[in-house]
């Protein structure tokens, strides 16, 4: 059977096979609905409510809410099948789960099953290469999405709008993501210096931008910060930063500035907060008790965010260079974010406005976290001025 013919199956009736598999090896119910939960993010609640409705397996896997990051260490052969070498990302979920499911059949304890004896804290080289094209596999369709949906050309129209004559030409975009944003910023003929943590994002933004007959070029992190090269920090104009990328900050950096210039191509979504991170988020205005709160109820990735973008305020602060900051959400949080980095940072703000985004599903995803006509989320874009 091809892929996509599974991607379309319904989810019902493939969750009634994995459910009859594990029960009759003695299985129960409850187990089978703790290993999705587990790995999709999923509520029960949920689980059973999609029984009844007509959801394709593909979009069950697609908009799962919080896949589990330890899912990299599901391994081994199903289905005549080795899953850590399953190239397509969807199918490699929908490949996790058969694994989970037969193992369970197969009476393993769900100690081992859900790898709580082998959680990791550092994931090895293979793992991570599985995360960062997992997690472009999941951006780049809304990143796409938002580039139809002429998303990014808003946000250089009100550059051009709100800057008349452009007075920046060369930005710093601290994570690329899928290159998207990228790709308009070059179509301007601005002069784009794309920085992300994601190996599979630097090249995957490098393919898009060499498509559309855009010039490129790898750069090596020590000629970024040498004073003598033509891409230095210090020549840049504007720095353009997005709050969506989660950022993994490497253990040589001490100052903000460093953060950017050493923001490594080839790091990696990370479940726990470094040293680094931590004193950025105190410089940012957060309490050790405000972020210990936080990670042990889960909300790591919320603090990652928070970190980058404490550390491009830093860089702004310390180059003097003013500061694109984009984000996106649900309309009160976007405002709330952008009025504590106006009062955390002391900058000056020069315009600050807002689109709202469409929440047309992609190929069964959905561009916004929250139920379609539920909380309509939106974009805030505002420039800061250092003082």
């Amino acid at each position: 059977m091809t892929n996509d013919k599974v991607f379309q199956m319904n989810f019902g009736k493939i969750y009634g096979l994995l459910l009859d598999k594990a029960t009759r090896k003695g299985r129960t119910k409850d187990e089978v609905d703790e290993v999705i939960c587990w790995l999709t993010g999923y509520a029960t609640e949920q689980l059973e409510a999609f029984r009844s409705t007509d959801l394709c397996y593909g979009d069950f896997f697609r908009n799962a809410p919080q896949p589990n990051p330890n899912r990299a260490l599901i391994k081994g052969v199903v289905c005549g099948v080795r899953v850590e070498e399953v190239e397509e990302p969807l199918m490699r979920e929908i490949r996790y789960l058969d694994k989970l499911i037969d193992e369970l059949a197969k009476g393993k304890p769900m100690k081992k099953i859900l790898r709580e004896d082998n959680i990791k804290t550092t994931l090895t080289k293979d793992d991570l290469i599985v995360a960062e094209k997992d997690y472009i596999s999941r951006w780049k369709a809304n990143a796409q999405q938002h580039f139809n949906d002429g998303d990014y050309e808003w946000i250089c129209d009100l550059m051009d709008r709100q800057l008349p004559g452009r007075p920046y030409h060369r930005i710093l975009e601290i994570g690329c993501g899928a290159g998207y944003s990228t790709l308009v910023f070059a179509l301007r003929d601005y002069n784009v210096l794309a920085i992300d943590t994601n190996s599979e994002a630097i090249k995957y933004t490098k393919n898009l931008l060499e498509e559309h007959e855009c010039t490129t070029e790898e750069l090596n992190l020590d000629s970024c910060r040498s004073n003598n090269s033509d891409v230095c920090l210090w020549k840049v104009d504007l720095i353009h930063a997005t709050g969506e990328i989660r950022q993994y900050i490497g253990s040589q950096v001490e100052t903000p500035i460093e953060l950017i210039v050493l923001c490594n191509p080839g790091g990696h979504f990370t479940t726990e907060i470094t040293m680094k991170e931590y004193k950025f988020l105190l410089w940012g205005g957060f309490t050790e008790d405000e972020i210990n709160y936080d990670y042990q109820c889960g909300k790591v990735g919320l603090l990652h965010k928070w970190a980058m973008l404490f550390a491009a305020c830093g860089l702004s602060q310390l180059t003097g260079k003013p500061l694109l900051i984009i984000e996106r959400g649900d309309r009160n949080e976007v405002e709330e974010t952008l009025q504590v980095i106006q009062e955390g940072t002391g900058s000056r703000k020069i315009f600050e406005e807002y689109r709202p985004i469409k929440n047309a599903p992609l190929n069964g995803i959905k561009l916004s976290g929250a139920d379609a006509g539920n909380n309509e989320e939106y974009w805030g874009v505002a420039l800061y001025y250092p003082t």
